[in-house]
């Protein structure tokens, strides 16, 4: 089993990065089950999502502290307040604020979901990988922002690559 937790704050898509996720699974033949933790502000507040992913049956959605596989950030002061939710030796995986910067002048900030989603992947944090993930946003959500979401996937993605080199 997979579990990913993903925290941010309204309006930054932590629920559509979710759903990609668990979109993807589904299309995949695995079995998803997620729920989602919102705070008292529509934009603005906290929004934790949590995702598990198998192949077998899923107890719960929601992930035990010290049980996540991995942490994705959308904003860095949700990752660390959810820091308790990963396991010894999970992946962290958030920008810094350069990163940041590059992808929304790229990309838009409606975008950063889909590039942290690429950095995840290309750190092998899913049971697929990215050209799973870019196929589900191609087709899932709002047509207008397929583009935008795919170009910031792979931008994502190569941020890690030549942090790597």
């Amino acid at each position: 089993m997979t579990s990913v937790l993903i925290a941010g704050v309204g309006g930054q898509g932590s629920i559509f990065a979710a759903r990609v996720l668990g979109e993807t699974a589904l299309r995949l033949g695995l079995n998803v089950r997620g729920s989602e933790t919102i705070g008292m502000a529509q934009r603005g507040g906290s929004v934790v999502s949590h995702v598990r992913i198998s192949e077998t049956g899923i107890a719960s959605p929601m992930i035990p502290p010290g049980k996540a596989d991995v942490l994705i950030a959308l904003e860095p002061t949700e990752g660390e307040r959810n820091r308790y939710f990963m396991r010894e030796g999970g992946l962290y995986v958030c920008c810094d604020e350069k990163q940041r910067a590059e992808i929304i002048a790229a990309c838009g900030a409606k975008s950063l979901n889909a590039a942290l989603l690429g950095m995840a992947a290309q750190m092998d944090a899913f049971p697929f990988d990215i050209e799973d993930l870019a196929e589900t946003l191609r087709t899932f959500g709002r047509p207008q922002f397929a583009e935008m979401n795919l170009k910031a996937l792979r931008m994502g993605a190569g941020m890690v690559h030549s942090c790597a080199n």
